[in-house]
């Protein structure tokens, strides 16, 4: 998505997708996963129209603030002490609070940076992690668009004294609008740790109220 992210996802897909925003834009999920694991996000974004003075030039673009909120939480566990018996349960949840700025130069060309705080609590037990994502953005055609990012960029999550860094990877990413009511995308992934993946997905728009969409990954 890194290459269709000019809304109000850009601030968890790509922050340089902000300065294209035509509209202010909020967006929302609750998803009820297996078990009683659940997953939420909220996003918005705000663009802002080029300097009444612009008289053209590099630096003469619009830009864009968001921000999003993205949780997971895994509901209840029973708890099991080192004999199997029960010792009542317990819960725990991932989250991440994002906030973005992207700035554009000139009609094509946009950069955008996130800052992120990342929140986990296991039990009674919690850790916090900074980090930043770096994105760009560029419109190659009018419907063909170019993008890469450097996402989760920072310290380490640390629960007690043991911990990991954040997994920090490099997107590059393409999308193509071969007529209006369908998109294609797709991207590679460079990981910091494991194996290079690739991904691709199409969005079929049928009509105003349905869009249908697939995807494959390595």
């Amino acid at each position: 998505y890194s290459a269709l992210a000019d809304n109000a996802y850009a601030p968890t897909w790509n922050p340089a997708g902000l300065a294209f925003m035509s509209s202010f834009q909020m967006a929302a999920q609750h998803l009820a996963y297996v078990q009683s694991t659940h997953y939420e996000y909220a996003g918005v974004g705000f663009p802002f129209d080029k300097p009444r003075d612009c008289t053209g030039g590099l630096w003469c673009g619009t830009s864009g603030v968001g921000g999003s909120i993205q949780y997971f939480g895994s509901g209840d566990i029973a708890g099991l002490d080192r004999t199997g018996s029960p010792t009542g349960s317990y819960s725990s949840y991932f989250a991440a609070y994002n906030l973005s700025y992207g700035r554009a130069f000139g009609d094509r060309f946009a950069l955008g940076a996130t800052g992120k705080m990342v929140n986990a609590q296991l039990d009674d037990v919690s850790a916090n992690a900074f980090g930043m994502d770096i994105g760009s953005f560029y419109k190659l055609r009018s419907n063909i668009q170019l993008a890469s990012t450097l996402m989760n960029v920072g310290g380490r999550l640390t629960f007690l004294n043991e911990g990991d860094p954040l997994p920090m990877t490099f997107h590059l990413a393409g999308a193509y609008q071969p007529v209006s009511s369908l998109n294609l995308a797709s991207e590679l992934l460079f990981p910091r740790t494991g194996l290079v993946s690739f991904r691709m997905g199409a969005e079929w728009m049928a009509n105003s109220l349905i869009t249908l969409r697939t995807g494959y990954r390595t």
